[in-house]
């Protein structure tokens, strides 16, 4: 009994992220009302505050779980790739890709930036950004040793470009193209690499 009453709240909570994801995808943050989720969801709106604490708990799974989905497609783009530069241009592609699609961009990229503070969502998209970005430049460099000064920088650099032309895209900002985001960052870390060559040669 208690293995089945722990599957029966995974499957609960399962269910209320889905009806939140929808309802805020939708509707937004603010206009959104638990009650409609748990409604949506088939359960209590007791049952959803067992859960989470607040509206702003849900929300901020409904972002986890899209992050999630996000890094599990990123790495499936390239699970068959084996050049280290090959593997980060066709992720970083893939990141720009997946980041157009209208939930993510909603309720990741510019929602959650007012739900959960400026800094609050910086942080949430440093963790999962830099997870999948600095092993990237470790292989790239042939290295699994750089100095975080040397290391951090860089990934905060590719971060940046991606999350700006993100943006970009979605207002459609005239020049702007995913093609010439990627030409872009592979010049970048080549630049990045051959001086980190060059300092190690001093």
């Amino acid at each position: 009994m208690p293995k089945r009453s722990a599957s029966d709240a995974a499957k609960t909570r399962e269910q209320v992220v889905e009806a939140a994801l929808h309802r805020f995808a939708t509707q937004g943050f603010a206009p959104t009302r638990t009650a409609d989720v748990a409604r949506d969801a088939k359960v209590s709106e007791g049952a959803l505050f067992h859960h989470f604490k607040d509206k702003t708990a849900l929300f901020k799974a409904v972002v986890e779980r899209l992050q999630q989905q996000f890094v599990v497609e990123v790495v499936a783009s390239t699970s068959t790739l084996t050049v280290p530069m090959e593997v980060f241009l066709t992720g970083s592609r893939r990141s720009l890709e997946l980041s157009e699609n209208s939930d993510y961009l909603r309720i990741v990229m510019v929602e959650a930036q007012s739900v959960l503070g400026g800094m609050g969502w910086r942080e949430q998209d440093a963790r999962v950004g830099l997870m999948l970005i600095e092993p990237n430049l470790r292989a790239i460099a042939g290295r699994d040793a750089i100095p975080d000064p040397v290391l951090r920088p860089m990934a905060l650099l590719v971060m940046g470009l991606i999350n700006e032309t993100i943006f970009a895209l979605a207002r459609k900002d005239p020049g702007v193209t995913i093609d010439g985001c990627i030409t872009l960052l592979e010049a970048a870390v080549l630049v990045w690499v051959q001086r980190l060559g060059s300092a190690n040669t001093k």
